[in-house]
This record gives structure tokens, C-alpha cells and sequence, in this order.
């Protein structure tokens, strides 16, 4: 219920489902624009930058602003 309030907020969005014990499941992750909150949390640069290239492949410039955050911090 979190997940979805979440998502009506334009925080998380539905990235897949999964399987686990026979029930499905749905998978969430952070939408482009709230991985910039996660980044200004605290949250480890790194960690985020290998998701972010797994969930938004196609977004260069994402992963260009937290690469450069992983060196600069986020005091940019």
C-alpha cells in the first residue's frame, strides 16, 4: 500500500514482477526524478549508479549526473 501511495506521487514506479513461492510480486524502483532525492539522502552514489544503468539504460544523462556525483559528491 506504501509502494502504491508512492507511486501515485511520482516517486516509485512499477518496473516488473517476480515470482516467489508461486505468488507474483511487483517489482518497484525510484523514478528518474526522485534519484536525485536519493542521491541528495545520502544514499551510496555507487549502489545507485549500477541500478540506475540496469533500470534506465536508455537515460545517458541520469547516469552521467550520478557518475559525476560518485567523484563530486552532491554539493554540485
Amino acid at each position: 500500500m506504501a509502494l502504491e501511495s508512492l507511486e501515485g506521487k511520482g516517486i516509485m514506479a512499477k518496473i516488473e514482477t517476480d515470482e516467489y513461492r508461486g505468488r507474483e510480486y511487483t517489482c518497484f524502483w525510484l523514478t528518474s526524478a526522485s534519484i536525485f532525492i536519493a542521491l541528495i539522502e545520502g544514499i551510496n552514489p555507487k549502489v545507485l549508479l549500477t541500478k540506475t544503468q540496469e533500470i534506465y539504460p536508455e537515460n545517458k544523462l541520469l547516469q552521467c549526473i550520478v557518475e559525476v556525483s560518485t567523484v563530486l559528491g552532491t554539493d554540485m
